[in-house]
């Protein structure tokens, strides 16, 4: 299993998702938060199973909520560089790097 990071900016994106259905109902910033969970685990036991975008980077989709996380694979872990809302189409994420 690899380890999973979070970029800072990515790690505000789940927070501001995170706080806005907190704001519609506690249960769906709890599902939006298991749903996140999931995929961070399924991203884990297989990095490299997931679909590439571009030559370095993928992306895996979560189930329930439309919120894709764009990641890189490195050596031993995996840091994931966005947390995006599906209809955000441009990569404005591509610049982040691992640090």
């Amino acid at each position: 299993m690899a380890q999973v990071i979070f970029h800072r900016l990515a790690q505000r994106e789940y927070l501001k998702a995170f706080d806005h259905y907190a704001v519609i109902s506690p249960e769906l910033a709890a599902g939006f938060k298991e749903e996140i969970d999931k995929a961070i685990g399924r991203i884990s036991e297989s990095p490299k199973l997931w679909p590439p975008f571009g030559k370095s980077f993928r992306w895996a989709m979560t189930k329930r909520f439309p919120y894709i996380l764009y990641f890189q694979v490195h050596d031993d872990n995996v840091e994931i560089l966005a947390v995006s809302h599906s209809r955000r189409r441009s990569a404005y994420w591509k610049g982040r790097r691992y640090y």
